[in-house]
């Protein structure tokens, strides 16, 4: 043993010399291999085949565990979709030279859009006009099978501002929810039994909702409007231009608080009776139509301002047009007209009038009786003699060229002080009166 260390004894102490370290010997287990291999089971290696047995995974894939064998997750992954029959190709296995099946992956779905689900604008061409889908122009109106239903954000919308324009859609007949706009369907009807009712965040409120006064339906394909458009009593502006229209049914008439209607570039050849009983229209446009003819009824519209007429085949005005003294604006040019009624000297509030390209042979005197006329069109026709316009001081634009006019009397010029543009066999003069 050592000597111990004691103090003040002045000697060092002696640490015990460390023991040899000996190695363990590994240690021997006498259990048999987990798994052995077929040839010591006495049975018959499988197949080697050089085809793989499935695509390769990559690294973020699910549902393959690190001891999984990759044929046996492939079965399993073809077991899932494919059904009991096997009768289709496409979903069969394919079979090597040695009698190996593989299984064959079906290529990803494609995923289905779904109706209205879109909230981007996408352009599409349709007749050669470009046009806008989806809810950059208030959402689709049609779903995806171009059936003619209203989309319900547009009705929503029309509800709360009163204007529906359902301009160039392609459309060969109006919507029936158009004229039953402000009327509940089964759909609205099932939400109101199911507790959600019209005063909900979702739905229309029904003290925000207005009657609709203003619909827009040109640049379509329609060729007749359904009589229940009466059903719009509220209508003001109603815009039928640009369609295939041949008749108007009769309960147009109804539609009594209707300031403006435009029914040009259609194929009407005659106009119902009840147009001419919206007693409060202000605004008429029928140009480039067939209409041959006008009824004198035309006068029953005393508070008319605007009327186009042009580009039909009209011979001949009613003489009812002298009632239409509010009338301001008239056009009838590229018509056949050969005279004009005496009476439409009594339209004095006329300011501007068109009869270029017609047959007129001459002017009723009464034409020097519109006293607030600023412009005159009489361009294109065969008059020869132009009346005196004595009462026409407000005269500024007088256009006589391409007639068989051979002279005008100084006398007649005089008393149009405020004239500046006189075109005589196509040549405008400017005419500088000093007063």
């Amino acid at each position: 043993l050592p000597t111990p260390i004691t103090r003040g004894s002045g000697l060092v102490g002696r640490l015990p010399h460390p023991s040899p370290t000996r190695r363990l010997a590994p240690i021997r287990s006498s259990f048999p291999p987990l798994a052995a291999s077929p040839s010591e089971l006495g049975m018959a290696d499988p197949p080697k085949t050089n085809k793989p047995l499935g695509p390769p995974r990559s690294r973020g894939s699910r549902g393959v565990s690190r001891g999984g064998s990759r044929a046996a997750t492939a079965a399993s992954r073809m077991s899932r979709g494919s059904g009991s029959s096997g009768s289709s190709r496409k979903d069969s296995d394919t079979v090597d030279e040695d009698g190996t099946k593989t299984p064959k992956l079906n290529p990803p779905r494609k995923p289905t859009s779904r109706a209205y689900g879109s909230v981007r604008a996408r352009i599409r061409v349709r007749g050669g006009r470009p046009m806008m889908q989806g809810f950059a122009n208030v959402g689709s109106v049609f779903d995806e099978a171009k059936s003619e239903e209203l989309h319900p954000q547009i009705i929503k919308m029309a509800r709360r501002s009163g204007q529906l324009n359902l301009s160039n859609r392609g459309m060969h007949e109006v919507p029936d929810k158009v004229y039953h706009i402000h009327e509940m369907d089964a759909d609205e009807a099932k939400k109101m039994m199911m507790g959600m009712s019209m005063d909900s965040t979702d739905d229309d409120r029904w003290w925000e909702q207005t009657d609709l006064t203003r619909l827009y339906l040109s640049s379509n394909c329609l060729s007749s409007i359904s009589p229940k458009i009466s059903n719009l009593m509220s209508l003001q502006v109603l815009d039928l231009s640009d369609n295939c229209l041949t008749s108007l049914p009769s309960t147009i008439g109804e539609l009594t608080c209707l300031h403006r209607l435009n029914l040009s570039h259609n194929r009407l050849e005659e106009l119902p009776a009840g147009l001419f009983l919206i007693s409060d229209l202000r605004s008429l446009q029928l140009d480039h139509n067939q209409l041959s003819s006008l009824s004198n009824d035309l006068g029953n519209l005393t508070v008319l301002e605007y009327l186009d007429v042009s580009h039909n085949a009209l011979t001949e005005l009613p003489a009812s047009i002298g009632y239409m003294q509010r009338l301001s604006k008239f056009n009838a040019s590229n018509n056949k007209l050969q005279e004009l009624p005496y009476e439409i000297g009594d339209c004095f509030g006329l300011n501007q009038l068109d009869l270029n390209q017609n047959e007129l042979k001459g002017l009723p005197d009464s034409i020097g009786n519109l006293q607030k006329i600023e412009q005159l069109y009489l361009r294109y026709n065969s008059i020869q003699i132009l009346p005196p316009l004595h009462n026409c001081a407000s005269l500024k634009e007088l256009h006589l060229g391409f007639n068989f006019i051979k002279e005008i009397e100084a006398e007649q010029l005089n008393h149009l002080t405020g004239i500046s543009v006189l075109d005589f066999e196509t040549i405008r003069l400017m005419i500088c009166l000093i007063r």
